[in-house]
């Protein structure tokens, strides 16, 4: 397929809803943000809130280059047993809370847990779609301050005490 270059999808919240669209491409289960179709080159994908029960939360494959993965809160059950995650081919992928272990300054969730436990230490409501920190989250003042954004997907400047918060939010007192 063709590249996606340049590419900015920045603050956006996506959350879960199934379709019975009459058209097949408009139907079923909310997909998260993708690019399968070919490679992502310079692209940059931050501060975006993703609760999908899908198995694409964030996804860039095909052998990005340059593309940068940052400060998302990706949150979602597939089937009951699989989290939603963020999967890269070739990117750097920094400070974000996904269904999957992604290493470094990012923090796995599971959100296939059927008590929510995670979702209730880490957010205020998920179940209405409130993704904002709850204030003793593991992931308030965990970040590395080198590899975030000013501001949240709110616009909320960061860090606000010292250390940046991991995911979209940042939580300030």
């Amino acid at each position: 397929g063709q590249a996606v270059n340049n590419a900015r999808i920045l603050s956006n919240q996506i959350y879960q809803r199934t379709s019975t669209h009459p058209n097949p491409s408009l139907a079923g289960v909310t997909q998260g943000i993708n690019s399968f179709d070919g490679p992502c080159i310079n692209c940059l994908f931050r501060n975006n809130i993703v609760g999908v029960a899908h198995h694409w939360g964030i996804s860039a494959s095909d052998g990005c280059v340059g593309t940068i993965v940052q400060g998302n809160t990706v949150y979602g059950c597939i089937n009951g047993n699989t989290a939603t995650p963020i999967t890269m081919d070739g990117g750097l992928v920094y400070n974000n809370i996904a269904g999957n272990l992604l290493g470094g300054s990012n923090i796995q969730i599971d959100s296939c847990d059927p008590s929510e436990a995670d979702a209730f230490v880490f957010f205020i409501d998920h179940l209405a779609n409130n993704f904002h920190l709850e204030p003793s989250s593991p992931a308030v003042d965990t970040g590395d301050n080198a590899h975030m954004p000013p501001n949240d997907f709110e616009g909320d400047i960061r860090p606000c005490n010292g250390v940046v918060d991991v995911g979209a939010d940042e939580a300030c007192p």
